[in-house]
């Protein structure tokens, strides 16, 4: 069975560094970053940065 893909709708990673993280996915491949997440004393938060 073939498959055709138009799009990623979301994307999760959990990574060891976010700095390096989004200099590859970002800066290198050129992916919007939309939306990011941080985890901080056991609780996700959500950046409210504008300029990620």
């Amino acid at each position: 069975m073939k498959f055709t893909i138009e799009g990623i709708s979301e994307l999760a990673l959990q990574v060891k560094s976010m700095d390096r993280a989004i200099d590859f996915w970002s800066n290198k491949l050129g992916f919007p970053i939309v939306e990011q997440w941080g985890y901080e004393s056991g609780h996700f938060h959500q950046n409210n940065k504008e300029n990620i």
